[in-house]
């Protein structure tokens, strides 16, 4: 369910401060298509609604990464 205190779209540096991540990390994600995002001027927003479906995908990575669950 969306938090509509907060908007939708944000952008790369403030994504990147709220999930303790690098902009580098956000750009490469939204490249690869890991991360919807649509370009606004010089600006990339990326569509926070996204970010659960991210943290299943990244988390299930990790634990393929690392041999099973921990």
């Amino acid at each position: 369910m969306r938090d509509d205190t907060r908007p939708r779209w944000v952008t790369v540096p403030a994504l990147a401060a709220e999930l303790g991540m690098s902009r580098q990390r956000i750009w490469e994600m939204a490249r690869q298509g890991l991360l919807p995002a649509i370009a606004s001027g010089r600006r990339l927003l990326c569509d926070r609604e996204a970010l659960p479906a991210l943290a299943v995908e990244q988390a299930a990575a990790r634990r393929r990464e690392h041999g099973g669950d921990r």
